[in-house]
């Protein structure tokens, strides 16, 4: 029997290489309210959800009516750019293979739903996936509600063998709420030295996640398949 049966996907920094986008976008940000920004490693450092905090920790107090203006001008510059975003290395590869084991795949994100839609049918990827959940504005508030729906709708009963991929201890905390495993990618949003803190494997690449589980789905398959005696 497979370690896991479904396999719950993060989307922005884990399958899409768009961190220094992000970075960009936010410094942009920062700089059009005589903020002096900040270099990518610090970005990467202390970026979080709710994005609003972030801004907060950093020295940029808003108004509920100031962070909705500056979300959607971060949205509507990352929708003039994000098709300049490629996807990381061997994620289609690892996709399609998982999708051949018979797993079940989602994308649980904290992107907006139709930006989320378009980047998977650009990229070719809708067939991989069986739910792609994402919000409904543009604030980056987090997905822990989204990921309580999903668990809902989606898994029939209790005991569900799950595993959360991510880049962000976000991703660690939506996977303690569904009572999943995770395991952290180092290549995305969220700098390696902070990662390492969470608790969760960590590794550096989509390649090293197709060798830990790729490996173990295929040798548990191969288990399966030998004769008792």
């Amino acid at each position: 029997m497979n370690k896991y049966e479904y396999i719950v996907w993060d989307w922005n920094g884990t399958l899409l290489d768009d961190a220094r986008l992000c970075y960009e976008l936010a410094n942009l940000q920062f700089l059009k309210r005589q903020h002096p920004g900040m270099e990518f490693d610090h970005y990467r450092l202390h970026t979080a959800h709710p994005f609003s905090e972030f801004f907060r920790r950093m020295g940029l107090p808003l108004s509920s009516e100031e962070y909705a203006q500056l979300s959607h001008d971060f949205h509507r510059d990352y929708a003039e750019r994000r098709i300049e975003c490629a996807l990381h290395d061997q994620a289609r590869t690892i996709l399609q293979r998982i999708k051949s084991l018979g797993l079940h795949q989602s994308i649980i994100s904290a992107h907006p739903q139709d930006m989320l839609w378009f980047m998977l049918q650009h990229h070719g990827l809708t067939p991989f996936f069986d739910v792609v959940k994402g919000k409904q504005h543009p604030l980056g508030d987090g997905k822990l509600e989204l990921a309580e729906d999903w668990i809902r709708e989606i898994i029939p009963v209790e005991g569900a063998r799950i595993l959360v991929v991510g880049d962000t201890d976000h991703d660690f905390e939506m996977a303690q709420l569904l009572g999943a495993d995770c395991l952290l990618v180092s290549h995305g949003l969220q700098h390696p030295e902070r990662l390492e803190k969470v608790g969760a494997p960590v590794v550096d690449s989509l390649r090293a996640v197709a060798e830990l589980l790729l490996g173990q789905l295929v040798e548990e398959q191969s288990d399966s398949k030998r004769p008792r005696i």
